[in-house]
């Protein structure tokens, strides 16, 4: 019966898993090369110990007490109470994930591929590179119109009268044909316009947004006192009578001083900024290609040398 209970007789139906296990192994490792078996376990600890130092921790991220208490503080004054622990564990860990995901998106590059962040970062580092500019004296304002005077007058316009016909160009050519060329037209006749029957010292650019390039065009090619037409526009049809072509003039002494101040401020807004970036600009090397003409792309190149 002894015999019956030899160990040696093989793993028992009531066996522990691990003896279970060792009955399936044994003779695979018998039959390996004990150097295989070293490989083996030598790959397996590299490839623990490597993803071990992937997860350990490269960069510091630091969020200070100060930081803490601002960002629940303003939590805080946004709901009207007071956080609750879980809470206040919540708004760290955004505010951790958040700084994480900004940072692998700037490891990956990110931010140079997408055009709307670029925009930003532009913007944020033209302020950045801001310099308060002094407040111009007399001087400046008078050198400054005198290099630009067609600045500070006021457009050449138009004063003009004109019948509306949104429909088509019939009725207009009918009107136009039984009324005399000099004579007042009836008030009733046409369509109402947004702007009026009579539009008074137009520039050039407001009726090319009112009326469109085709309407001003025609203006151009007429002279005041008599009824022509009809005349197309963005709008519809027109029987214009010019009134008077205004000549260009200076702007009234407050608006003419306002814009000017304005115009200094940008110009020399614009000189600084343009010196910081030529400051900065020294640390890269600015390679321009052109398939077409190397010659131009050497001449650009060393047009943006001359500006450092």
């Amino acid at each position: 019966m002894a015999d019956n209970h030899d160990g040696a007789a093989g793993p028992q139906p009531g066996g522990t898993a691990e003896t279970k296990t060792r009955g399936w192994l044994d003779p695979l490792l018998m039959k390996m090369d004990p150097l295989i078996i070293f490989a083996a376990l030598a790959v397996v600890f590299a490839v623990a110990f490597s993803e071990q130092d992937d997860r350990k921790p490269s960069v510091q991220i630091v969020v200070s007490a100060e930081t803490q208490r601002m960002i629940v503080s303003e939590r805080e004054a946004v709901l009207g109470r007071g956080l609750s622990g879980h809470e206040e564990a919540d708004l760290l860990r955004a505010l951790i994930d958040e700084e994480i995901l900004v940072r692998e998106a700037v490891s990956k590059g990110l931010h140079l591929i997408d055009g709307k962040v670029r925009s930003q970062l532009r913007n944020k580092m033209l302020f950045v590179l801001s310099e308060k500019v002094p407040e111009p004296t007399a001087e400046d304002l008078a050198a400054f119109q005198k290099r630009h005077p067609d600045r500070y007058m006021a457009p050449e316009t138009v004063s003009f009268e004109h019948i509306f016909f949104k429909a088509g160009p019939e009725p207009a050519e009918a009107l136009l044909a039984q009324t005399p060329a000099s004579a007042d037209m009836p008030e009733d006749v046409g369509d109402k316009f947004w702007l009026g029957r009579k539009m008074d010292r137009y520039s050039v650019s407001q009726l090319l947004y009112v009326l469109g390039q085709d309407f001003v065009g025609t203006l151009a090619q007429h002279q005041p006192g008599t009824w022509f037409g009809p005349v197309r526009s963005g709008r519809g049809w027109h029987l214009v009578r010019i009134e008077a072509f205004h000549q260009s003039e200076p702007l009234p002494g407050p608006v003419a001083a306002e814009r000017l101040r304005a115009d200094w401020i940008a110009w020399q807004e614009k000189e600084l900024r343009r010196k910081q970036l030529d400051r900065i600009s020294v640390a890269y090397d600015i390679v321009i290609e052109d398939q077409n003409s190397a010659d131009h792309a050497k001449q650009i190149a060393s047009v943006l040398e001359s500006k450092k």
